[in-house]
């Protein structure tokens, strides 16, 4: 899995998780709770519309502003999962690597000072 690839599928879970957990929500409201910039968000979930994973709902605000609401599909939740299952692996993965480098420092240190 490339960087950008593995940037992306971060984002999008993380999309994935606030729509999941939200019956209303904006795409600023994302962007803030990602903590991300409007317009990466924007870029992202117009991919995840396209690939079906999200649907927009087009909506008028009280103020007369158009807007539009998110809402996962039923691919959307099984897209979720499978990210999820994903980045609990690579997240495994970092542990165990950085668990090896642990020891590799340890035994160096332990070598010095000696």
């Amino acid at each position: 899995m490339n960087s950008d690839d593995n940037v992306f599928k971060q984002r999008a879970l993380a999309i994935l998780r606030v729509i999941e957990g939200s019956e209303e929500v904006s795409q600023r409201d994302i962007a803030e709770r990602i903590d991300s910039s409007l317009g990466t968000t924007n870029q992202a979930l117009k991919v995840l519309i396209d690939e079906g994973v999200v649907r927009a709902e087009g909506v008028t605000t009280s103020k007369g502003k158009r807007g539009f609401l998110y809402h996962l599909t039923p691919q959307g939740l099984e897209e979720r999962f499978r990210l999820t299952r994903d980045y609990l692996n690579w997240r495994k993965q970092e542990v165990q690597a950085i668990s090896q480098e642990i020891e590799t420092l340890e035994a160096e240190l332990n070598r010095v000072n000696r």
